[in-house]
């Protein structure tokens, strides 16, 4: 038996919508379990919508670092095989609008929080910073520091070296060499007998201070910049 609905597409559109009255809705749900071509153009509907819907989360949840001309070629994309495929898909478009709105909106929100989180960073510690450059005396021990430079700003592996001496002659001793963050927080700790040590680890960016102590006294504090950007 022919089916006697001759706007086919816009009553799918209007029940998946809710745009149907209570009583319309309930007389089209009747019709598909006798109507083979409307159940069928019924689930191409919806699978569409469920594809529509995967793309924009995969946009979202690009693992990548989001950028605004990525996030708009995606969507454009999806949003384009969804309008080909659906004669009547303008329907969807409210719908689409704010899941475009939310998911633009994403990244900037994101790289708000990753300008603050990066700025955070590089706020030095007040207690540290009255230390910072400070040779101490232990005993008869005295330090020099080769490298880095106080306040150096670097971005790959950190050189470390300082020359100990007692009566003024060059020694080797174990020394615990420490990284702390901007919270004095020790991130990095080892203990070595060299006069040198090259972290070749990657750092967050941030501010951080170094330390050289021997048997629980600090015989140098410095700080560095790891990442800084020009801005």
């Amino acid at each position: 038996m022919p089916c006697e609905i001759s706007d086919r597409d816009r009553r799918i559109d209007d029940f998946l919508m809710n745009q149907l009255t209570p009583a319309d809705a309930e007389a089209f749900e009747i019709h598909l379990f006798g109507c083979k071509e409307c159940l069928a153009a019924l689930r191409l509907r919806e699978q569409m919508i469920e594809v529509l819907k995967n793309r924009l989360v995969a946009v979202v949840a690009e693992p990548a670092p989001l950028r605004h001309s990525n996030v708009r070629k995606g969507l454009v994309q999806s949003i384009a095989e969804f309008f080909n495929v659906l004669p009547n898909a303008w329907i969807y478009a409210g719908f689409a609008t704010i899941l475009i709105v939310a998911i633009l909106s994403f990244p900037l929100f994101q790289d708000k929080e990753t300008g603050e989180g990066y700025a955070a960073n590089f706020v030095p510690s007040q207690r540290l910073e009255s230390l910072v450059g400070q040779a101490q005396r232990s005993s008869d021990l005295s330090v020099m520091i080769i490298s880095p430079h106080l306040g150096e700003n670097l971005h790959g592996e950190i050189q470390f070296r300082w020359q100990i001496t007692r009566d003024e002659k060059s020694i080797a001793m174990p020394l615990d060499l420490k990284i702390l963050d901007n919270h004095e927080a020790v991130i990095y700790n080892v203990r070595t007998e060299a006069q040198e040590y090259r972290l070749r680890e990657q750092l967050a960016p941030g501010v951080y201070y170094w330390t050289l102590e021997y048997e629980g006294d600090m015989l140098y504090l410095g700080k560095i910049f790891w990442g800084k950007s020009a801005r």
